[in-house]
């Protein structure tokens, strides 16, 4: 199974991605959580007043890590894409507790990409060479050998 998830290539789709779909926060989608985050409503989530469109950056969030999603066995003869709405804090850290899945081809595959995510590592986005938080979307994509 090739993936096109190469970390140079990543890093370009992420940025690719998220200019031509960025969002205001109000947005669509199915709320997730990363796996094993504990997400009770008691920790300090921000508020969508704090958080900023991907547009009002001058800076994007830069991918620095990810554990490469292993595909599951239905990926194996078909192609999958998930894309995720992610909220990247001013220090780089993703938001376990913020995510989206805006679509999605095959839920396993999602489920991988969820798994990943758990590790990644972003270089924070910033405006008036200030650190920021900010909402994007993300496409991860599996093809087919």
């Amino acid at each position: 199974m090739r993936l096109s998830l190469p970390p140079l290539a990543f890093v370009a789709l992420t940025l690719v991605t998220t200019k031509a779909r960025a969002q205001s926060p109000d947005t669509v989608g199915r709320a997730v959580t990363l796996p094993g985050a504990h997400c009770d409503g008691t920790a300090r989530q921000p508020t969508d007043s704090t958080v900023m469109s991907i547009r009002e950056g001058d800076v994007l969030p830069r991918l620095l890590s990810v554990v490469t999603p292993t595909p599951p066995t239905a990926v194996k003869h078909a192609g999958a894409t998930t894309v995720l709405e992610l909220v990247v804090d001013a220090t780089g850290k993703l938001d376990p507790c913020d995510v989206r899945v805006v679509a999605e081809t095959v839920p396993a595959w999602t489920d991988a990409v969820l798994r990943s995510l758990k590790k990644a590592r972003y270089g924070p986005a910033q405006r008036y060479g200030l650190n920021v938080t900010v909402r994007f979307r993300q496409t991860f994509t599996a093809h087919r050998r």
